[in-house]
């Protein structure tokens, strides 16, 4: 199922294959869960580190992921971050994001990790959003499990 009205009016088009990708949601939003993750291809680390909040996603929110993710040391020295530009990683709260991967000190030197925005309305470009679309099923498995008598009406 898909909602007219949550998808964007211009959706581009794949060039070599002619395909229109879309987003598939239910519209149900009572329940709305934010999920921040991150992935990596050192085969030294685990593959996804991320949290499942049902707060509301906002700038600071995102702020204390990112600190989580550097004191649980995910995020190491030299690492690059890529972003897209939501709103949340961008915000007044997020603005000084950049710098603090830059210039936070860990093991008595900088971090120096390097933050590298994605163009806008670029899903392709960003691998994450797999992971965004394995953890959401798991999220909307785990609410049909969890439904109660009156939810099966």
């Amino acid at each position: 199922i898909v909602n007219k009205d949550v998808l964007q009016k211009k959706v581009r088009r794949d060039p070599l294959s002619g395909h229109i990708p879309h987003i598939s949601v239910s519209g149900d939003f009572r329940e709305a869960c934010n999920i921040f993750a991150c992935i990596t291809a050192d085969p030294t680390k685990p593959p996804t580190f991320y949290h499942i909040r049902k707060d509301n996603g906002s700038a600071l929110s995102f702020m204390e992921f990112v600190t989580d993710v550097t004191a649980q040391q995910f995020l190491k020295h030299d690492d690059t971050v890529m972003m897209d530009n939501a709103t949340i990683h961008s915000g007044s709260d997020a603005e000084p994001l950049a710098d603090l991967l830059w210039n936070f000190e860990a093991d008595g030197r900088p971090l120096r990790i390097l933050t590298l925005p994605l163009p806008t309305r670029s899903p392709q470009l960003n691998p994450i959003e797999l992971i965004f679309h394995i953890l959401a099923a798991r999220v909307r498995s785990f609410r049909c499990k969890e439904a109660g008598p009156s939810d099966k009406a």
